[in-house]
């Protein structure tokens, strides 16, 4: 009996401990179980959730393009043959000159003298750390005045018209150019970049915003009216423009030969070989619109800028002079004949 009793209380425990560890097994495989239904729940909501993120990530990538496009006139072709957003002037100034930019060692010697020279108004817009000067002719804008003050001289550089500023920049390398500033963005200007022609002479092309005021058809008094290379290959810098802008150029019967750069059937740019003497790299010289040539080169040596080359005539075309600012920045000043 006795001995009956103790198997009995063995088994009993024999089965306790069975108990105990199938619920252990038993808990560990519905732990597996729930771990792998767990992945396959993570695993389809978070293929949900990159959907839906990947969903509002193109929604926005695309709200920026259409931005893009709308502000800066740079999306497909319209059955117009324009750019879509960009208005049919904007798409006549193509390949023309259309600001200026006065990067100046001293911006305030700068703003005194171009101010009483010519009588342009100026608009300050602060950037933070520094202050940019935007230069109006009336109410027409031309340009404005950088401060730079780091810089070895003071320049101008001339922005020209284009489509597309990225594909622009992206022919230059293979032109013999170089891109010195890459393709940015600028509130209300536009897009632009800073380029080395094959030559190493500056410019800027610029997509301007749909809604910028275009330039006008026939310049006033105090507006930009024309400008000129000074180069060191005067054919080899009409073949970079006529590859990457579409310029055309003839040239005319003069001593020393002068190339006219035409776009569009009209003159935009001349090209002529820089004097052996310059003492300047390769560059644009703008050309500025006055009622008396004469007349504004004194007013201009009384201010204290020195006269490169006296007034003269250029028959059946007009009469210029080049002259030199207070800080040693070249430019012209024009009165057409006709």
């Amino acid at each position: 009996m006795a001995k009956a009793k103790k198997k009995a209380a063995k088994a009993a425990k024999a089965a306790k401990a069975a108990k105990k560890v199938a619920s252990k097994a038993a808990k560990k495989v519905a732990s597996k179980a729930a771990k792998k239904v767990a992945k396959k729940v993570v695993k389809k909501v978070g293929a949900k959730v990159a959907a839906r993120v990947k969903a509002k990530v193109t929604a926005k990538a695309k709200a920026k393009v259409k931005v893009r496009v709308k502000g800066l006139g740079t999306g497909k072709r319209s059955g117009s043959g324009t750019k879509a957003g960009m208005t049919p002037a904007w798409a006549a100034a193509q390949g023309r000159f259309v600001w200026h930019d006065m990067m100046a060692t001293d911006a305030a010697e700068a703003r005194a003298f171009y101010t009483s020279l010519f009588g342009w108004q100026v608009d300050e817009i602060n950037m933070g750390p520094f202050t940019v000067l935007l230069l109006k002719n009336g109410e027409h804008r031309i340009g404005t005045i950088m401060p730079e003050p780091s810089l070895p001289s003071s320049h101008w550089i001339p922005y020209i018209a284009v489509a597309d500023v990225d594909a622009t920049c992206a022919r230059v390398p293979g032109l013999g150019g170089k891109v010195c500033i890459p393709p940015g963005n600028v509130p209300k200007l536009g897009r632009f970049a800073v380029v080395n022609d094959a030559q190493g002479a500056l410019f800027s092309p610029l997509t301007r915003p749909a809604d910028a005021v275009p330039p006008p058809g026939r310049p006033s008094p105090g507006d930009f009216c024309w400008d000129e290379l000074l180069t060191t290959n005067p054919a080899d810098a009409a073949r970079f423009y006529g590859d990457l802008l579409g310029w055309s150029s003839e040239c005319m019967p003069m001593d020393p030969p002068y190339w006219v750069a035409k776009q569009s059937g009209s003159d935009v740019a001349g090209i002529m070989q820089m004097p052996p003497d310059a003492g300047h790299p390769p560059s644009w010289l703008p050309y500025v619109a006055a009622v008396d040539v004469d007349a504004s080169v004194q007013r201009a040596r009384s201010l204290g800028a020195q006269v490169l080359s006296p007034p003269r005539d250029i028959p059946n075309i007009g009469r210029f002079a080049v002259l030199a600012d207070t800080l040693g920045a070249t430019f012209a000043i024009y009165r057409s004949a006709r």
